[in-house]
């Protein structure tokens, strides 16, 4: 007898509630979504960071298991504490920005995992470090 696994997905956008969320259903397996598809940290001055966190949860029927997270700029550093989501989980993954250089800084996150629609989910991330704002102690502050 031949046996034949069903994956069944059906997808439902809401349409006429004045929403634009998508829901993504599977059966069997799991799925990762995010919260956001990118993070901004915007002006950042050299020597201090910033820090913004995105939303993952698992909306399959299957534990995912997250095996790592990774950035591809030094500027900026992730961490992630949980590894396993059961179906309907959430957890929080913590970005830091520390920019090092004036200039914008653009990067991705990327979650691995084991999820059936993206085993390597891809965030965005942008960044602009700007210097230090500095002090002229030759000239007095202005008295009113």
């Amino acid at each position: 007898m031949t046996r034949y696994l069903a994956v069944l997905f059906l997808l439902v956008t809401l349409s006429g509630c004045g929403c634009d969320d998508t829901v993504l259903v599977a059966d069997g397996v799991p799925l990762i979504l995010a919260d956001t598809d990118s993070l901004d940290f915007g002006e950042v001055p050299i020597g201090s960071n910033a820090s913004l966190t995105v939303a993952l949860s698992n909306a399959g029927r299957r534990p995912l298991h997250l095996s790592g997270v990774a950035v591809d700029d030094e500027q900026f550093v992730a961490h992630l504490t949980t590894l396993q989501l059961l179906p309907g989980e959430k957890t929080r993954v913590e970005v830091v920005f520390a920019p090092t250089t004036v200039a914008e800084i653009p990067g991705n996150l990327v979650v691995s995992s084991d999820a059936h629609n993206a085993n390597q989910l891809r965030i965005g991330l942008m960044g602009r470090g700007v210097s230090v704002a500095t002090c002229d102690c030759q000239t007095p502050p202005l008295s009113h």
